[in-house]
């Protein structure tokens, strides 16, 4: 399936969320290959200690403009039991400049909520039960 390494790093990837939790990467692959030939694989983004899917993975296509249709065509369509939300992959930042921005108290959190992909800077996060994380 994917290469981890490259799925995300990759210009002609997108970002797909809102990703049921049965969704593996071989049927995200499939999802997109049955309507786009240039689909090269798929990578849902998995806990390292749970396993579980984070609700979110990427898609890597070898074709530009089939990206792009797929980027369209494919938002709000149903993989399972929820509707995609599609954006494009952005690459990620150097090792170098995630450990500055963490040694000065900034934290990156992506998120997508209806379709967009955002990030906010957060400087300390409190849960529900009044512990401060971050």
């Amino acid at each position: 399936m994917g290469d981890k390494s490259s799925d995300a790093g990759s210009n002609k990837s997108i970002f797909v969320c809102d990703l049921s939790s049965d969704i593996t990467d071989t049927v995200l692959q499939e999802t997109f290959a049955s309507r786009y030939t240039s689909v090269q694989g798929a990578q849902v983004v998995t806990n390292e200690n749970t396993g579980r899917s984070k609700g979110y993975g990427f898609v890597r296509f070898g074709d530009d403009s089939e990206m792009t249709r797929a980027m369209t065509d494919m938002n709000g369509v149903y993989c399972s039991s929820r509707a995609m939300r599609i954006s494009p992959a952005t690459p990620r930042k150097s090792a170098a400049y995630q450990h500055q921005q963490s040694s000065q108290g900034l934290h990156f959190l992506p998120y997508c909520i209806r379709g967009d992909f955002y990030s906010e800077v957060f400087t300390s996060v409190h849960l529900l039960d009044g512990r401060e994380f971050l």
